[in-house]
């Protein structure tokens, strides 16, 4: 979801909008404790500044290849 916000909204939207995600699903989980908003948003801009990269034309498997290690 954050690349689909970061190519919509812009970084900034997009930071505001993945924070609300991960509480709302958090909160659905009863796990509210676990969300950290610093992380949240740093994992926002490290997806930002991969796809500035010029990766944002990649499919979303090839960013996924390409970047495995956002995804472990």
């Amino acid at each position: 979801m954050t690349c689909i916000y970061l190519g919509r909204y812009g970084a900034i939207a997009a930071i505001d909008r993945v924070s609300s995600g991960i509480k709302k699903f958090a909160a659905a989980l009863g796990k509210t404790l676990l969300n950290h908003e610093t992380i949240s948003w740093a994992y926002v801009f490290l997806i930002h500044k991969r796809m500035a990269r010029g990766l944002q034309d990649q499919s979303r498997d090839q960013f996924a290849t390409e970047n495995a290690d956002l995804f472990d």
